[in-house]
């Protein structure tokens, strides 16, 4: 899974098994910022089943006197033409969200490649600085105010995808997001762009932030 640090947006790929079941504090490399990380929802929990009750003294279990084999499977054209279909799904669904996976597990670039597919992480060669948020009151309403710079920090042009805010409250827990996108859908070599962004009534319990790039619309 990936990480964002809510104070600097650097992110990690992090297994999720050393979160263990309920989180742990994680500490950002770049700036110290140390927060509390839930695992994701769908990682597996283990379940822990209690013991099946001793047997008195003097219990019998009785056993089939005879092993009745399984009728072999068979697996009719119904079932083939199902399993076609189902294989097509996952390999559409691998290509159309190739920069998701590669994003989340880099060594996938290489088997994209070995197929003959370019997939580039969301976002790559870009860099986000300088991310700051703010309370104020506009026109007679709460908003909150975010700011930083993007920077292309590689040889070559790249373009900008849309952004993602989202907000938290102290103990990491997702309250709203917004999207966004730069006035500039492209940034040359070494070239850093600011952005702003405002969102109204922001639920008062925000206390982090993090920015991340994202293939949605902006506004959403």
């Amino acid at each position: 899974m990936i990480l964002t640090c809510p104070a600097c947006a650097t992110r990690y790929l992090t297994d999720p098994a050393v979160l263990g079941p309920s989180g742990r504090m994680v500490r950002c490399a770049k700036c110290a910022h140390s927060w509390m990380q839930t695992p994701p929802a769908d990682m597996p929990r283990r379940v822990d089943l209690p013991p099946p009750p001793p047997a008195g003294p003097g219990t019998r279990v009785n056993l089939p006197t005879r092993f009745v084999p399984r009728s072999p499977r068979r697996f009719g054209v119904g079932s083939l033409l199902l399993a076609g279909i189902v294989l097509a799904i996952a390999v559409a669904g691998a290509y159309v969200a190739r920069e998701r996976i590669v994003a989340a597990w880099p060594p996938a670039e290489n088997w994209y490649a070995a197929l003959g597919v370019r997939a580039v992480a969301l976002g790559a060669g870009l860099r986000l600085d300088n991310v700051t948020f703010v309370r104020r009151r506009i026109d007679g309403q709460d908003a909150m105010i975010v700011e930083g710079h993007v920077t292309n920090v590689t040889d070559t042009a790249q373009p900008v995808p849309t952004l993602r805010a989202t907000l938290r409250n102290e103990n990491n827990q997702w309250l709203t997001d917004w999207t966004f996108s730069l006035e500039r859908p492209e940034l040359a070599p070494g070239e850093s762009a600011t952005f702003t962004t405002t969102t109204r009534n922001p639920p008062e319990a925000s206390k982090r932030l993090s920015i991340t790039f994202t293939d949605g619309p902006a506004g959403s």
